[in-house]
């Protein structure tokens, strides 16, 4: 029993590490699409270590943060502010054939 309660609570506290890139960079250009998806770029190159296909990233319309993230891309946009990307090293996300650098992260830098 105290094995079993041991286990239980291991797997309540390990957590899965997710290898990250990440840039600081402004934003250039912002694209709300249709569909509900997040499309953005910046004036640093795109962090791609996955090989992922686009040169912009995506947040997904199914991401519960879009909005969040839509509300921050904007405000750093008009406030010629930097936003730190994070990035996994080995996930891309496939929409229409089209696979993009998978978001992990948004904030603002200064």
């Amino acid at each position: 029993m105290k094995k079993a309660l041991f286990v239980l609570a291991l797997g309540m506290f390990s957590t899965i590490a997710i290898a990250a890139n990440t840039a600081r960079a402004p934003i250039t250009t912002i694209t709300y699409s249709e569909g509900g998806n997040l499309y953005f770029t910046t004036s640093a190159p795109t962090i791609n270590p996955a090989g992922c296909d686009a040169a912009s990233y995506l947040i997904a319309s199914t991401n519960p943060r879009i909005k969040n993230y839509y509300a921050m891309l904007l405000t750093a946009d008009a406030s010629n502010q930097k936003v730190l990307i994070q990035i996994s090293d080995s996930q891309c996300i496939d929409l229409a054939g089209t696979t993009y650098p998978r978001v992990i992260l948004i904030q603002m830098s200064t």
